[in-house]
């Protein structure tokens, strides 16, 4: 005896897999779907050719949000450390749980 679960998955699926519509071509900024006209977005041909028109601006970017998430590592890799001393371990260095911002920003001072 199917079960409620087992009746409605199937009506699930096939409601995502028929949801996108793909007879109409795409106009403006509009997304083409998977199997429509392969046309290229408007917005998209400007962005191709902003890009080969400004190729250090956008490895100055690109530049500055690697070095944006490896600080962020950095900073995260820190808290980590610090959240598994233990308050003894704590009190030996000298810190309290209190600094762990100054200290994961690097602004920390005695």
């Amino acid at each position: 005896m199917p079960t409620f679960r087992n009746a409605i998955l199937p009506i699930v699926l096939g409601g995502v897999l028929l949801a996108q519509e793909n007879k109409y071509r795409p106009e403006g900024s509009q997304i083409p779907g998977p199997h429509g006209n392969s046309a290229q977005p408007e917005w998209l041909t400007e962005m191709e050719g902003w890009i080969r028109q400004q190729p250090s601006e956008l490895q100055n970017w690109l530049a500055d949000i690697r070095a944006w998430r490896a600080e962020r590592s950095r900073q995260a890799e820190t808290a980590r450390e610090l959240a598994s001393y233990t308050d003894r371990e704590l009190f030996d260095l000298g810190i309290q749980r209190a600094d762990f911002p100054a200290i994961i920003k690097g602004t920390y001072r005695r």
